[in-house]
């Protein structure tokens, strides 16, 4: 169900487009992150960013038209200093929105100063119109400098992660309405495998007692496709996205709404019984499938 105020579309232009961040992130191993658009049409019910700074200021979709001369500016500065990590695309929008970024080409266009300045990438997606940008992805993948202390951790400059929630189709139409089906997304990843990336997938966010028994499935799907490694954790719900995403339930799962409302009541993410039990699981799965959870050795408290 489309969520009102992400319909319209503008343009608009930035003065900054890349942020860094004040230490590297534990889990996709991002030192930058790069956001071509306000907004997204994939419209996740559970979408963290509807409770956050970000939701709030920019109202709607809006394509950043000069991102890639703002990225153009900013990415000499750092190359210049030797200060090379990879850019996580993207961390609070869908950069390959089909019906958008096939029209604007804005990623693109950042992926090509991203490939100028040598710098590595780490794609964080739901839609298969990544595929167009291989051509890209693979001169990044051979060219881009890594820094000195993941050389040992990664061999190439590309990473790619697709995200999902649910293998379930059914469930998926409820909650990511606006997103590919995940059938979709399982064969983008089989080709981006073919081509030789090293890929794999984000079951972020899992959704408590909907998706959490998919648990073993997601992790055998993963292995049979030939994932380097998968990533799991458990839904977080902020501000006026927890009243979204709670209303859904209401509608869609009235079974559930009091054990959700006893998981999240005073909260934002589960308490420590339901996350122990969630990340044994996980744990005990990986282990069965022999898959990486993880890049690197993430630290989970039990």
């Amino acid at each position: 169900m489309p969520i009102k105020g992400y319909r319209i579309m503008r343009i608009v232009t930035v003065k900054s487009v890349l942020n860094k961040h004040k230490r590297r992130d534990e889990w996709f191993l991002d030192d930058y992150s790069l956001n071509p658009y306000y907004g997204c049409r994939f419209n996740c019910i559970y979408c963290y960013i509807r409770g956050s700074k970000y939701g709030g200021h920019h109202r709607g979709l809006a394509i950043k038209i000069n991102a890639p001369k703002i990225l153009d500016r900013e990415l000499a500065r750092y190359a210049r200093r030797r200060e090379y990590g990879f850019i996580a695309l993207s961390s609070a929008t869908e950069p390959w929105m089909t019906g958008v970024e096939d029209r604007y080409k804005v990623t693109r266009m950042c992926l090509e100063v991203i490939m100028k300045y040598k710098f590595p990438v780490h794609c964080l997606t739901k839609s298969p119109l990544i595929l167009r940008d291989l051509d890209l992805l693979e001169k990044i993948n051979t060219s881009a400098e890594l820094p000195h202390d993941l050389k040992t951790v990664l061999k190439n400059g590309v990473l790619v992660t697709f995200s999902f929630s649910t293998l379930d189709e059914e469930v998926a139409k409820i909650f990511e309405p606006g997103a590919p089906s995940p059938k979709d997304r399982l064969k983008a990843l089989a080709k981006i495998k073919d081509a030789g990336f090293t890929a794999g997938i984000a079951f972020i966010p899992i959704l408590p007692f909907i998706t959490d028994s998919e648990l073993e499935t997601m992790v055998k799907t993963a292995k049979e496709l030939g994932s380097d490694y998968v990533f799991f954790a458990p839904l977080t719900l902020y501000g006026e996205g927890k009243k979204i995403y709670l209303r859904i339930i209401e509608e869609k799962f009235p079974e559930l709404s009091a054990k959700y409302n006893e998981l999240y009541r005073d909260r934002f993410s589960p308490p420590k019984w339901y996350t122990s039990s969630f990340y044994k699981r996980v744990l005990d799965y990986t282990a069965k499938y022999n898959l990486k959870f993880g890049l690197t050795k993430i630290r989970i408290g039990l």
